[in-house]
Order: structure tokens, then C-alpha cells, then sequence
């Protein structure tokens, strides 16, 4: 009896233990909050009518829409690595929905430093178009497209926008889907 007595006892303290261990886990994600307070970032999609939407029917052209706004009082470089003092930028990358890296809806960035750094108080706003011809032109001077985009095929996609602020990953998805 006092063997079951003790592997409760045991069994309590783990629980409470592990309770307070959850609670600060959990209480952790108030400093998340903040940092998600610093940057203001909207990821979505657009039809050709400028229409926010998730579902787009095959070969329609389908556009990447970011405004990232900065709450702070300091420059924020949105930059995902930062390679023998270049920076990377990881903006409308599309993967499939279990995780397949498609590609990106452009061929190459043209930046420069004034393109991706987000003024204190200041917003950006970057665009980029799946299916539209080269031709056409580019729908943002730094994203630019020399060939055109074969159709996405029918099935469930996701982009991602990230970058790093203060030594942590921010990282931003919009799900979509292709339609028959």
C-alpha cells in the first residue's frame, strides 16, 4: 500500500511539476507576441481583379501579394540569411501542401539595400505574379520574370514569406489551392 501510496505521490508531482513547466511554456509565448507586434505582415493571394482569394482555377495567373508594416522606431532589414555579407531574401517561395518546394513565382531579385529594408514606421509593399507572360512585364521592379510559368497543377499549395529579426526566424504562410 505504501508502495502505491508513493507512485501517486510521484505520479502528483509529476503532473504538477510538468503543469508549471506548461504554464511557463506557455507564458513564453507572450515574448512571441511582442516580436509579432514589432512587424506587421499581411501574405495573400490575389486574382487578376485584385480580389484576395484562395482558389484559383488552372492556368489563371496568380499573384503574391506582402505588405509588411514596422511598428518600431528602428530600420528592419527583411532579410531571411545573410551569406559573406550578402543578404538573402525568402519572399513567395510555393511549396505543395505536403511540404515540395515548387519554385518561385520570379527568375531572379533586383535589389538594393532601399528595396528590402522596412523604415522605422514605414511600410513595404512587394508583388509578384505565377503565369504572367515576360512580356507583359513584371508586376514589381525587383522581382524579375524571363520566362513564363508553366500552370501550377490542380492541388493544394502554400507560399511562404520569412525573415529574421533579432536572431529569430519570422516566418509567414498563405495556403492555396488550384481548381479544375
Amino acid at each position: 500500500m505504501k508502495k502505491k501510496l508513493s507512485l501517486l505521490q510521484l505520479f502528483i508531482a509529476i503532473v504538477v511539476c510538468c503543469g508549471t513547466t506548461f504554464c511557463l511554456a506557455s507564458c513564453s509565448s507572450d515574448d512571441e507576441e511582442d516580436f509579432f507586434k514589432d512587424v506587421t505582415v499581411n501574405l495573400s493571394l490575389l486574382n487578376e481583379n485584385g480580389e484576395k482569394v484562395s482558389t484559383f482555377k488552372y492556368g489563371e495567373n496568380i499573384y503574391f501579394d506582402m505588405y509588411a508594416i514596422n511598428n518600431t522606431d528602428q530600420g528592419i532589414y527583411l532579410t531571411d540569411n545573410i551569406y559573406y555579407n550578402r543578404y538573402s531574401l525568402y519572399v513567395f517561395a510555393i511549396y505543395t501542401a505536403d511540404g515540395l518546394f515548387v519554385g518561385f513565382p520570379y527568375d531572379f531579385l533586383h535589389l538594393s539595400a532601399d528595396k528590402y529594408e522596412l523604415l522605422p514606421k514605414g511600410t513595404i509593399h512587394w508583388q509578384s505574379c505565377w503565369g504572367i507572360d515576360p512580356e507583359e512585364g513584371a508586376v514589381d521592379d525587383i522581382f524579375i520574370i524571363n520566362v513564363k510559368r508553366n500552370p501550377l497543377p490542380i492541388g493544394d499549395y502554400y507560399t511562404v514569406f520569412s525573415f529574421l529579426y533579432n536572431g529569430e526566424r519570422k516566418v509567414y504562410k498563405a495556403s492555396f489551392r488550384v481548381i479544375d
